[in-house]
């Protein structure tokens, strides 16, 4: 009767095993993004400095569009980010309470 008891529990092992793998894929993906969102930012940001000095404020207007652009995307990147880190943190602590 432990046989079945002992597989279910590796089963479970497993799952569990898989979703950290996820989280852990999900997070370098996140980071990844980020970096290259903060890396676009800071060459906007850096734009927006010499196009404040230029006499072409509709360059200027387009860059801080631009940076607007860049920062709705970085909170949605965030938001996105911790809502399916919840979710699959859920599912890691449902089954650490099957193995428990």
């Amino acid at each position: 009767m432990a046989e079945p008891e002992e597989s279910h529990k590796e089963g479970v092992q497993d799952k569990k095993n898989t979703v950290e793998n996820i989280l852990d894929h999900r997070e370098s993906i996140y980071n990844d993004m980020i970096s290259e969102l903060n890396k676009e930012i800071r060459e906007q940001k850096s734009t927006l400095d010499s196009a404040a000095r230029s006499p072409d404020k509709e360059k200027e207007a387009r860059v801080r569009e631009r940076l607007k652009e860049l920062y709705r995307e970085h909170c949605e990147e965030l938001r996105s980010y911790w809502r399916d880190r919840e979710s699959w943190m859920e599912m890691k602590m449902e089954l650490e309470e099957e193995l428990a």
